[in-house]
């Protein structure tokens, strides 16, 4: 009897390590394939915003914000494609929908010197020019991630 229970611990003990290696090789197997994913993800994002840019250059500004666009429903957090995508929308005169993208992006960070003096110009655009100088100045005094004085004194 005392043989039988030492036989079903040591079953058990090894039934057990068994599962935890097996849930710890899943771990790491998902862990990479998302690591891949992510990085696939970005660099579809970096191509989309590529050809956004070439579209801009171009004049087809309606094209390259759906460019802008499908960037940011993959990197939905990367300021540089929110002020692409206003920019496009802007420069498309489609100032309702630039005011909403750059509104996201200030709710982040109301200090985004590059992001208030995009909303201004869509405030000037609509012709709510109290308003766009309240961007102005918010743009002026606000923070800016290269050339600080130099964009305070574009603006």
């Amino acid at each position: 009897m005392r043989r039988q229970t030492l036989r079903s611990g040591t079953s058990f003990i090894g039934t057990f390590v068994l599962i935890f290696l097996a849930l710890a090789i899943l771990f790491a197997a998902d862990t990479f394939l998302v690591r891949i994913e992510r990085a696939e993800d970005r660099t579809e994002a970096t191509r989309l915003v590529a050809e956004g840019r070439e579209l801009m250059q171009g004049g087809r500004y309606a094209e390259a914000a759906e460019q802008f666009t499908d960037a940011l429903s993959i990197e939905r957090a990367n300021r540089n494609y929110h002020l692409a995508l206003a920019e496009a929308l802007l420069a498309a005169k489609d100032f309702t929908e630039a005011e909403s993208a750059l509104g996201e992006l200030l709710q982040r960070d109301s200090t985004d010197g590059d992001a208030n003096l995009a909303m201004a110009r869509v405030m000037v655009g609509e012709m709510k020019f109290t308003e766009g100088i309240s961007f102005y100045h918010r743009a002026i005094y606000g923070q800016w991630r290269a050339d600080a004085a130099q964009n305070r004194l574009k603006v």
